[in-house]
């Protein structure tokens, strides 16, 4: 076996590179003998999105053993509750299962049920590989209920995919290549594993950074990262991180005890360092702040540890209407709040009349009606019967498709309900259609349908409709400039300017408190947030007292 390492330094093109390695691989040996695992869902997609030949040979590590231990039953909501109610005095809340890792990064600072947390720290026992005689006796206590548990329902819980592996000794379709990305974040079990794998490979190649190690929490370690010897290749260059924000977190993350020294150029941009006092519980100040960059046409990111942290800022961005998104994480949807087909999309299609909007303003189509009118309250603007109408017409335009798609062979693509509504029909469902009359004036339509909403759809609508009122949107496209989300949801994201936070959950600080891993782990998640930055680094304040110190 050759084992090679790529270091992979923030903004260096880790990403190109790997994929490159891999279809010159591709060049020399068939797609099942070349495996590719990432630490994560989200790399894992991306390397399958550049490399489409080889779905199947792509996925999480976790993937990957599941399919060589023969894919048995995994831990449901219903197990739990069977445990829950075998051991009440180990209950557990399961609130990290069935969740990607980096979902599992947001809820961890949640945790508050005795049972998670024994069973949280079990795991990670179990994934730096201590033996189990030198465990507390409390977790060794719970450990004993849940592998008898486990055993006696016949199923596997998320570690034991990994443990179970150690038994197989080739990785599926015994390939001849194996690439691992993030490789900073596995554990000392999955590197067991890959190792154990890697002795049947001819070439294995490691992709990682150990500065950007966010998952200590789960029991990676760095000194996992380059047992044994290794050919290092080193992506020096970055081309995201200017040089102010570069010497500055190079001096930061030297504050790390345990750290490979490697050479990282900047890009060849000065960029800018800033402090302010800026803060997320008065979120009023940054978000005038981020006003002004997005004038400038600046991409935005604002940055913390916990995602609960983010709250007051959400708050104020949805009374404001000013447009965010996270689209490195599409399924939170706080953090996602415009989607389409969404409330977005409802009021998009309300406005459709509207010349303020759309340039070729024309009158609805029975499904653009239904879309919105199926929000508005039978009692103040429509008649008796005419929501049951609305879908009875559309029911009767389906009915006719068939008709439809012989005078026009498109009209399946475009939609089948694109007959415009007519007057007449309008008058059959609507006891107030005045908005119509209004068709050149955005607000006051707005007006007429915030008014009229059902009171259970308020809440919902208030960001779509202040995104209208306080932007110029055309043709229903918002241009979206402000990211936010934690550290680890944007690993791998980038902005023009970063606003970076230095908020801590109490636990993060217990830790940040002592000398050591924790400590360390800390400082790596606030580099990988400072090296975010394009351009612009905005180091920014707290109320708290639970904080790092900027160096």
């Amino acid at each position: 076996m050759r084992l090679g390492y790529s270091v992979d330094p923030p903004g260096t093109g880790k990403t190109t590179y790997l994929t490159r390695q891999i279809s010159n691989a591709l060049k020399k040996y068939n797609p099942n003998d070349v495996m590719v695992a990432s630490f994560t869902k989200t790399a894992a997609t991306e390397l399958a999105g550049r490399s489409s030949g080889m779905r199947g040979q792509i996925g999480t590590l976790h993937s990957h053993c599941y399919r060589a231990i023969g894919r048995p039953k995994v831990l449901t909501p219903e197990d739990i509750k069977a445990f829950n109610k075998q051991h009440p005095a180990f209950r557990i809340t399961g609130t990290t299962f069935n969740i990607s890792i980096e979902d599992k990064a947001e809820v961890f600072e949640t945790i508050d049920s005795m049972g998670d947390y024994l069973l949280h720290e079990v795991n990670v026992l179990r994934a730096k590989m201590v033996p189990r005689s030198k465990w507390r006796r409390n977790l060794r206590a719970f450990d004993t209920a849940w592998e008898k548990f486990k055993k006696a329902y016949g199923i596997i819980d998320f570690t034991d995919m990994i443990e179970r592996a150690l038994d197989v000794d080739v990785a599926p379709s015994n390939p001849k290549v194996g690439f691992f990305d993030e490789a900073q974040d596995f554990t000392p079990l999955e590197f067991a594993v890959i190792r154990q794998w890697g002795q049947h490979m001819e070439h294995i190649v490691f992709s990682g950074d150990d500065d950007q190690l966010l998952y200590g929490w789960i029991g990676a370690t760095p000194s996992s990262l380059l047992e044994g010897e290794a050919n290092t290749r080193i992506l020096s260059q970055s081309y995201r991180v200017p040089r102010a924000v570069q010497e500055y977190a190079e001096k930061w993350i030297k504050q790390v005890s345990k750290r490979q020294e490697k050479e990282y150029k900047p890009r060849d941009e000065d960029g800018e360092l800033l402090r302010a006092p800026l803060t997320l519980s008065n979120p009023n100040s940054l978000i005038s702040s981020i006003e002004k960059d997005i004038e400038n046409d600046k991409e935005v990111m604002v940055l913390c540890t916990c995602g609960y942290m983010l709250d007051d800022l959400i708050k104020e961005l949805r009374h404001r209407g000013i447009p965010f998104h996270n689209p490195y994480r599409k399924r939170n949807g706080r953090w996602n709040p415009i989607r389409l087909g969404g409330s977005f999309g409802s009021v998009s299609n309300f406005l459709r009349p509207c010349s303020e909007v759309f340039e070729d303003n024309r009158m609805y189509n029975y499904t653009e009606l239904n879309d919105w009118v199926k929000f508005v309250s039978s009692s103040k603007a429509l008649k008796r019967g005419a929501k049951r109408d609305l879908r009875n017409k559309i029911d009767e335009i389906e009915a006719r498709k068939d008709e439809l798609r012989e005078k026009d062979p498109t009209i399946l693509e475009l939609g089948w309900y694109n007959d415009e509504v007519d007057i007449e029909f309008l008058d059959s469902i609507f006891e107030d259609y005045s908005f119509l009359d209004k068709s050149n004036d955005k607000r006051a339509m707005l007006k007429w349908f915030e008014s009229n909403l059902l009171s259970s759809k308020r809440k919902q609508f208030e960001l779509p409709i202040n995104l209208y009122k306080n932007n110029d949107i055309k043709d229903g496209n918002l241009d979206i400039k402000l990211k936010i989300g934690t550290v680890h949801s944007v690993k791998g994201g980038e902005a023009d300017v970063v606003y970076l936070f230095p908020d801590l959950s109490f636990s993060a600080m217990k830790e940040y408190n002592k000398v050591g891993p924790g400590r360390d782990g800390v400082i790596r998640t606030m580099y990988v947030g400072m090296t975010r930055a394009r351009e612009k680094l905005v180091l920014c304040d707290t109320n708290s007292s639970n904080r790092v110190r900027w160096a």
